[in-house]
C-alpha cells in the first residue's frame, strides 16, 4: 500500500514541505529541544475546532501519525467522521526577531517559532517553555504598543495530524493542512 505522504499529493501538500529551513538562526545556536517537537491537543488556526467533520475531498487514514505509515483506507468526499483531537509536529522551528523590546523581551532577541495559534499569535520557545506571542508578518507594520514588536523571519515547518473515528468506531490519523482543510466542520468561524 502507499504511504500517507505519497497519497497526499494535492495542491495543499506544500504546507508539509514548506521552505526547507537551514540550520539555526543567528543568536540562537543549537536547539534546546528535541525534534520533532509534538504540540499535543493543538488546533493550528483561528476558530479551529474538533468534532463532527465531513470530507470535501479524499482523505487518507493511517494507523499512526507518520507520513511513512501505510494508508488503511480513504475517506470519501461527503463522508462524515469525528475528529477527536490533533497534534502539531514541529519538524523545524521557524525564527523571529524582537524589533522593539517590551515586557520580558529585549530588542534584537531571536526566538524559535513553533506553531500558529490564530489571530496573529504564534507559539514561541522562551526560557524553556512555549509561550504565545503576537507576531507581525510585515516588518514595517506597527503592533500593539503594549506588546513587543516581534517579526516573523521564517515560518516553522510543521505537520498537523488529526485523530479520527469513523461511524463504525474505527480509529486512525489523517494529515491535514490548515490552509486547505478539505473538510467542513473544522472551522467554527464558517
Amino acid at each position: 500500500m502507499r504511504s500517507a505522504m505519497r497519497a497526499w499529493n494535492g495542491p495543499a501538500a506544500g504546507i508539509t514541505v514548506l521552505l526547507a529551513l537551514i540550520g539555526g538562526c543567528a543568536g540562537l545556536g543549537s536547539y534546546p529541544f528535541e525534534l520533532p517537537y509534538v504540540e499535543q491537543d493543538a488546533c493550528p488556526f483561528e476558530c479551529c475546532t474538533y468534532g463532527e467533520w465531513t470530507a470535501s475531498a479524499p482523505l487518507y487514514v493511517t494507523g499512526t501519525p507518520d507520513v511513512d505509515a501505510t494508508v488503511l483506507r480513504e475517506v470519501a468526499p461527503g463522508e462524515t467522521f469525528t475528529a477527536l483531537g490533533g497534534s502539531v509536529y514541529v519538524l523545524e522551528p521557524g525564527t523571529a526577531v524582537v524589533r522593539e523590546g517590551r515586557n520580558r523581551f529585549a530588542a534584537g532577541e531571536h526566538l524559535w517559532v513553533f506553531s500558529y495559534v490564530g489571530e496573529g499569535v504564534w507559539n514561541v520557545w522562551y526560557e524553556g517553555n512555549l509561550v504565545e506571542v503576537p507576531m507581525l508578518q510585515d516588518p514595517a507594520a506597527k503592533g500593539d504598543p503594549e506588546q513587543p514588536a516581534v517579526v516573523l523571519e521564517k515560518p516553522p515547518r510543521t505537520r498537523w495530524w488529526v485523530e479520527i473515528q469513523d461511524e463504525d468506531g474505527n480509529h486512525g490519523w489523517i494529515l491535514m493542512d490548515p490552509r486547505d482543510l478539505r473538510v467542513t466542520g473544522a472551522d467554527a468561524c464558517e
